[in-house]
């Protein structure tokens, strides 16, 4: 699409899907490729898109100046399957490595999950997820921050690039080169400063066993999402939020929330370092909360 040229960007669609699996040929596909040059260390990153038939693709803004565009993208809604596969170079036994996974999911999702055990030599083994794409129109803000590519999910319709980044609120303050809230950034992911309240209450939680604190887990084990290189964080704590009572006059919990503490570490990114904790916000932080089922998938 000559718009992302407009806008500064690189994007290069694809006629078959880089993502293998049951549907997946009948899904968009977005995620963000690095090119090194060899023996002149210079890394080169543009947008990979696979845009299957029948899908609506429009780019409904462009900032030049900050090299960012809004992209609505529609599609019918599919099913469609994403396997996590088993590797030895986990350090982990198959039972431990999938239990680690599941124990980040609700009961109900983790029944659904398809356990496909590894075979004699040990290769063969992975979790098979269920997923689903939505009907509705989706918007995207796509660009670069102050480091490097980004696709970000808006919370719902906007129509300029000022609008999405006014949807996404403080997550996207990096788009900006703001530091209000001091937002450090590995990837993916985004480590916004936490309040006296919200480390009072994690603590609490852990005192009460309420909350569980996971050692050397992959964050995207947290957010139900799989592919690429882990983000491994020294302690991660999955904190529950609980909204106000419904008619029937029970406590309903939401969207939990994920919290960071301690060393944050990826092959490809320099590692961080937190010594309190810091919420945890998904570039993507509008996409569906059944994990990949946006379309979007990152492969740092």
């Amino acid at each position: 699409m000559k718009e992302f040229e407009k806008a500064g960007l690189v994007a290069k669609f694809v006629d078959e899907p880089f993502r293998k699996g049951l549907g997946m040929e009948e899904i968009v596909q977005i995620d963000i490729q690095r090119q090194f040059k060899k023996g002149a260390g210079i890394r080169t990153e543009y947008f990979r898109i696979y845009k299957p038939e029948g899908a609506i693709f429009q780019v409904r803004d462009i900032d030049r100046d900050h090299n960012q565009l809004v992209l609505l993208v529609k599609e019918d809604a599919r099913e469609f399957e994403e396997a996590q596969e088993y590797s030895k170079w986990q350090k982990k036994d198959f039972d431990t490595w999938s239990q680690d996974i599941l124990a980040g999911m609700t009961p109900r999702n983790r029944r659904k999950v398809k356990v496909i055990r590894p075979n004699s030599d040990g290769k063969g083994g992975k979790l098979i997820f269920p997923r689903k794409t939505t009907a509705q129109a989706r918007y995207f803000l796509m660009g670069v921050d102050e480091r490097q590519l980004f696709i970000a999910q808006t919370q719902g319709a906007v129509t300029t690039v000022a609008e999405a980044r006014k949807s996404l609120g403080r997550s996207v303050q990096f788009a900006e080169g703001k530091k209000n809230t001091s937002p450090d950034r590995q990837g993916e992911w985004f480590f916004v400063e936490t309040t006296e309240a919200e480390r009072k209450a994690i603590e609490n939680g852990i005192k009460s066993g309420e909350t569980i604190i996971h050692k050397k887990m992959a964050i995207g084990q947290a957010f139900n999402r799989r592919g690429g290189n882990p983000h491994t964080a020294d302690e991660i704590a999955v904190v529950a939020r609980i909204e106000p009572q419904l008619a029937h006059g029970h406590p309903v919990r939401s969207r939990a929330s994920v919290y960071v503490r301690g060393k944050i570490r990826h092959p490809d990114h320099k590692t961080v370092k937190f010594t309190h904790w810091r919420k945890v916000i998904a570039n993507s932080e509008g996409a569906t909360a059944t994990g990949s089922a946006s379309g979007v998938f990152w492969v740092d």
